[in-house]
């Protein structure tokens, strides 16, 4: 993002009437008649801005878990969809390239969808067979494809005949990782990925050898990166004991009840020689990957939650010891999985008096910088989370509080931490950082308290909002926050950056969500939820470039600002008057330029013009 202070230009026009323009800003200056003059003063950045917001849905349940953008500022969305109460069929929005154009069955689909960067839904695909599917999340590859992982249980998802592995045993989920063309018109890779025999549901070592009857064998995938040399990590949960993992690996053999797992995939080779590696990771009870980033080296950098006292941790780390409840993990691969570069958990002891003293610390993503510094976010209702000094909100403030923390490159440490929330349920499940190091995350928040800085909403709905904030590197700092949504339940998942644009997605109930006239789709769709996707331009530059007397006594006031931003024109009579009218709005078209002709004008003696966004 953009860190230079916008000035204020300004002209003062003597045309049988007298214009002034300006920025946003309360200072005003007087000019000479027909000069350009530069201020000494320099007013804060104007607030991020939507450009573009729809939603997708239609009357049964649409829910996005994921979003990301290509190297053109498209952006992928994924999630689940099911039909409404007493249909068979769902009734996504599809288009007629869609790979796949009819609702599977089963009760539940995943779908992907892409859109460009004015709003425009490109193509709408669902993805499932004849059973219950879901999307969990997706990624993009450097030749703009959408990779896409999620949970199966349908023997007739649409596999390839390179897949890793391609049938699945009865009464079984399976992960399965996806590859869909950048026009949305093919599968180019797709194949599950899981085991087939349970573990008994019960952990080590009551189940020695795991002697008991299988549980339900279960995988799931959740999260997914792709490397520098196109391989495709994918992370997610199993309870089986026979995933596919190589010998050599740092952890061949379940570790208890359910252990995360890391599986790296070359789609261009056929079969099990497609199957770099794949190990467990966990320990005697209950642990969980949730999401993965890699290096330009190979090595991936897995979040997750352990409630395993024996999670494997190593020599040096942050924190070795677990502590009850639910913990926090970062674990450091090496590029073939036999090697712990390191692993640390990072958790508070102490829930809070609402969660009756259970301790929960569940990071939801993960990215890393330039320097190999992993970052976690997510939700905790520790009431003593590490936290550092200096940083934004050090303690806990409500029920749950998102936290921000960033691990340094040997794991050894926190570079920062802090909580994020207020005195109400909050959590974060997207994270990026931008070229400068600020802090991009999303999440949701029933606090009506929360620390507003350059919203562009401030007003809370009726339950619970979509939240996006923004900190500065190393966390001392609110640069931006903002509540998303209406008056019923919204939730951010995913989130994106693309040059100065932020993209969020997730679920909402509300009919009044905040949707723009560019939208794909204005109205809600109907149902328990409807996707959003909605499009912020955080360095929305705003100036009038230009003011004209018309032959008709109009005037003509053009513009630049954000492309598709709405704007407001105002007016005051005299120089040191206040803008506290506005004459009219008017929309941005693709290129930022905005032109408006102000009729209330003709015979007036002078007018002073000011554009704002709403």
């Amino acid at each position: 993002m953009g860190k230079k202070a916008l000035l204020v230009f300004g002209l003062f026009v003597v045309v049988d009437l007298t214009i002034a323009l300006g920025h946003t800003a309360t200072h005003h200056l007087r000019r000479a008649p027909n000069k350009i003059t530069t201020p000494t003063f320099a007013p804060p950045p104007p607030n991020p801005a939507v450009i573009s917001s729809t939603y997708l849905g239609g009357a049964g349940f649409e829910i996005a878990w994921s979003c990301a953008t290509d190297h053109n500022g498209n952006v992928f969305t994924g999630g689940d969809v099911q039909p409404a109460i007493g249909q068979s069929t769902g009734d996504l929005p599809v288009t007629p390239s869609a790979v796949q154009k009819t609702y599977g069955g089963g009760g539940q689909d995943g779908f992907v969808t892409k859109y460009d960067r004015t709003g425009k839904l490109l193509w709408s695909t669902y993805l499932g067979g004849s059973d219950w599917d879901g999307v969990f999340s997706l990624t993009t590859d450097a030749n703009g494809n959408v990779v896409v992982i999620g949970v199966t249980d349908s023997a007739d998802f649409p596999i390839t005949a390179n897949a890793v592995q391609s049938t699945i045993a009865a009464n079984t989920d399976v992960a399965f990782v996806t590859v869909i063309s950048a026009d949305g018109t093919q599968i180019l890779y797709s194949t599950f990925l899981g085991g087939t025999q349970g573990d008994g549901g019960v952990p080590l070592p009551v189940n020695i050898g795991h002697l008991l009857p299988p549980a339900n064998a279960y995988t799931v995938g959740v999260g997914v990166a792709v490397g520098n040399d196109g391989t495709i990590y994918a992370v997610g949960g199993t309870n089986t004991i026979d995933m596919p993992a190589a010998i050599g690996v740092t952890q061949p053999v379940i570790g208890g009840e359910e252990d995360g797992f890391v599986a790296r995939i070359d789609p261009t080779k056929s079969g099990a020689a497609g199957l770099l590696y794949c190990t467990y990771l966990g320990g005697a009870l209950g642990d969980f990957a949730a999401a993965v980033v890699v290096d330009l080296s190979g090595n991936a950098f897995v979040a997750g939650e352990a409630q395993s006292e024996n999670f494997p941790v190593t020599l040096g780390a942050y924190q070795t010891t677990h502590t009850p409840g639910t913990a926090g993990f970062v674990t450091k691969l090496n590029p073939s999985g036999t090697t712990k570069l390191y692993s640390t958990l990072v958790s508070g002891s102490q829930g809070s008096s609402a969660a009756g003293g259970t301790n929960y610390n569940a990071p939801a993503t993960i990215t890393i910088d330039s320097l190999g510094r992993a970052y976690i976010a997510g939700e905790t209702n520790a009431t003593d989370y590490p936290t550092t000094a200096g940083v934004v909100q050090p303690t806990f403030a409500g029920q749950d509080d998102g936290f921000i923390t960033e691990i340094s490159a040997d794991g050894s440490s926190l570079v920062f931490s802090t909580y994020l929330g207020g005195g109400d349920y909050d959590g974060l499940f997207g994270l990026k950082i931008d070229n400068a190091g600020d802090i991009f995350v999303g999440g949701y928040s029933s606090s009506r308290d929360l620390s507003l800085v350059r919203a562009f909403q401030t007003a809370f709905g009726n339950y619970y909002e979509g939240w996006v904030a923004e900190l500065s590197p190393g966390g001392t700092a609110l640069l931006f926050s903002s509540y998303l949504g209406g008056d019923d339940q919204n939730s951010v998942y995913g989130l994106d950056l693309w040059n100065d644009e932020l993209y969020l997605t997730g679920r909402t109930a509300a009919t009044n969500f905040p949707t723009t006239p560019n939208a794909a789709q204005q109205s809600y769709g109907g149902g328990v939820w409807d996707v959003f996707l909605t499009q912020v331009n955080l360095n929305p530059i705003l100036q009038i470039t230009s003011i004209n007397r018309l032959t008709n006594g109009h005037v003509l006031i053009n513009g630049q600002a954000g492309a598709l931003a709405t704007i407001n024109l105002q007016v005051a009579s005299e120089i040191s008057a206040p803008f506290d009218t506005t004459v009219g709005s008017t929309t941005t078209d693709f290129s930022g330029a905005f032109h408006f002709e102000d009729t209330d004008a003709t015979n007036l003696a002078q007018r002073f013009y000011r554009a704002v966004y709403p």
